[in-house]
């Protein structure tokens, strides 16, 4: 793949913002139990900030994207989380970090939770999805029957981060036709809502059962563009069959998503999505409120 263009793009030194633990992403969204914000909703605030600083988001692509480590809240206790970007050679490097907040009072050192290098988008837009997957529709997914695999692996989805619609997989591709299992009225202010954005990640390991026996969260993302909204229905596209490393501890996907009109909304390249062996490791993100 390209490096991308030699001038990176404009983008704001700092963004900062407050996850409340009653937000309605940390109320429907848990795994072993604990609130955690799905990695790929950075994705969309990456993507928000930009719109903001009067960038076009069809001109930027994020390359090299890292989830360092899960953001998640308690009873009682936000988060603090601030979004930096420093210059690099032809390209801006962004930095997310957060802390825990007592009321409005910080009282933790920042942690590093995302990072990822933003340049100059140099690629032309993928094609119209395909009407049928190829060879036809060989079997049928439901979303709800994903969302069963999930919660039977103790990653819990409420209402309003959820999907509803169906997979229907080919030879070796996968089409997803999905909407909001509850229509999100603030729907407007995000640029891909996270409930969206997360139903993809999990529509990625449609094809093959193995990715399916433990929980797993996404690691890495060797390319990441989002040049449009995705209101309404939408349709995932997923090219070919998920990639088991070796190890059995990683498996890598291609996806794009299409808007109801089946314009080409947002593609993630060499997603990475890690197993999840040990609950504890999760539950030792809560660590941190007890010690101040």
């Amino acid at each position: 793949m390209a490096e991308g263009a030699t001038t990176a793009p404009a983008f704001p030194a700092e963004c900062r913002l407050v996850l409340r633990h009653d937000d309605f992403i940390m109320r429907n969204h848990r795994v072993h139990d604990v609130p955690v914000l799905p990695g790929v909703a950075f994705l969309d605030v990456v993507c928000r900030i930009a719109v903001a600083a009067g960038l076009d988001p069809a001109g930027v692509e994020l390359r090299h994207v890292l989830f360092t480590e899960a953001v998640a809240t308690t009873g009682g206790y936000d988060r603090e989380i601030v979004i930096t970007a420093g210059p690099g050679p032809g390209r801006l490097h962004l930095v997310g970090r957060s802390r825990w907040l007592d009321g409005e009072r910080p009282f933790t050192p920042w942690r590093e939770n995302f990072q990822a290098q933003l340049v100059t988008a140099d690629r032309p837009e993928p094609g119209p999805p395909p009407v049928v997957p190829d060879g036809g529709v060989r079997r049928e997914r439901s979303m709800e029957d994903m969302y069963a695999y999930t919660r039977a692996r103790d990653i819990s989805h409420g209402v309003p981060m959820r999907c509803t619609g169906v997979l229907r997989l080919g030879r070796a591709e996968l089409l997803a036709d999905l909407a909001l299992s509850h229509p999100d009225p603030a729907e407007a202010r995000f640029h891909l809502h996270p409930a969206k954005l997360d139903a993809a990640t999990i529509v990625a390991y449609g094809q093959t059962d193995a990715a399916l026996r433990e929980p797993f969260i996404p690691l890495f993302i060797e390319s990441f563009r989002a040049p449009r909204p995705l209101p309404g229905r939408f349709t995932v596209h997923v090219p070919r069959p998920e990639r088991l490393a070796p190890s059995g501890e990683l498996f890598h996907s291609d996806l794009v998503l299409y808007d109801e009109r089946g314009r080409f909304a947002a593609e993630l390249v060499g997603l990475a999505c890690k197993r999840i062996r040990e609950p504890d490791l999760v539950r030792r993100l809560l660590a941190e409120p007890g010690r101040h």
